[in-house]
């Protein structure tokens, strides 16, 4: 461990402490904002909204643009969609350590 007196601490107060059950509590609440939020809501958005606005945008005329070049737009695109696959990935991994949480496992850490 990292921090020994800490891990110390808690491996003396033992899983029934309520500094575990909190530790526990807010994990759980962390993954689950993060599955709904960053898993679900963003990705939808980006998908639904941003891309078909850009693609739009992209095939109007430049004065209809407003100003706004080509290259600006297809840079916003392409980050928006390879962050909403980081996000998709993260939530991959933050549900099946939720699943594993759930069903008592260790996770599937590999030690190479």
């Amino acid at each position: 461990p990292k921090h020994k007196p800490w891990f110390e601490y808690m491996k003396s107060k033992g899983p029934s402490s309520m500094l575990h059950s909190f530790n526990t509590f807010t994990r759980v609440a962390f993954a689950l904002c993060f599955l709904v939020l960053r898993g679900i809501i963003f990705p939808y958005e980006v998908f639904t909204r941003w891309v078909p606005d850009i693609l739009h945008t992209a095939s109007l005329s430049p004065s209809e643009r407003e100003g706004t070049s080509l290259p600006s737009m297809y840079l916003v695109l392409s980050t928006s969609i390879l962050f909403s696959l980081l996000q998709i990935k993260w939530a991959v991994m933050i549900a099946k350590q939720l699943t594993n949480m759930a069903i008592g496992g260790k996770g599937d850490k590999k030690k190479d």
